[in-house]
């Protein structure tokens, strides 16, 4: 049996706040493996060079794929689509999600825990701006790296 997130009900146990997956059947999971390499392949074609780099391809898991699917309710060519937007913002910004750059910290944005359910709990201080003269890729270079390490921990 499989475990994608297609095939994955999750429900919420208001007791333990445990989420209880409900595994899926070999032929779901087949199928559903297909429609994600074609996603995968879709976007490819959509990218400026017409290639995924190892870098990209790496983020491309089913789970994730299936975020861009399950976003345009099945429909590939427009999975595809968003998908190629954010392998394209990926790449841009590898040098940050990577660690390879350190990002000018120009506001107070953090990962501070996890909640109940294990999603990662963002804090930033409206009371604190932006620091003066930073740019507008400064602070998305900020925020990459902090939406990376929310995701990533």
């Amino acid at each position: 049996m499989g475990s994608c997130a297609s095939c994955i009900g999750e429900r919420l146990d208001a007791q333990d706040h445990a989420a209880a997956p409900i595994r899926c059947s070999a032929e779901k999971h087949a199928t559903h493996s297909y429609e994600v390499s074609r996603v995968i392949e879709a976007a490819r074609t959509l990218l400026p060079a017409g290639e995924i780099s190892d870098f990209q391809r790496a983020w491309c898991t089913d789970e994730t794929v299936d975020i861009f699917v399950r976003a345009r309710e099945g429909n590939v060519l427009l999975a595809a689509e968003i998908l190629a937007k954010a392998l394209q913002w990926r790449e841009e910004y590898k040098d940050i999600i990577t660690g390879q750059k350190i990002p000018d910290w120009v506001t107070d944005l953090r990962v501070l825990a996890r909640g109940y359910a294990g999603h990662p709990i963002i804090y930033t201080c409206a009371a604190v701006s932006p620091r003066q003269g930073a740019s507008a890729r400064d602070l998305i270079e900020q925020m990459a790296a902090v939406f990376e390490a929310a995701v990533g921990a």
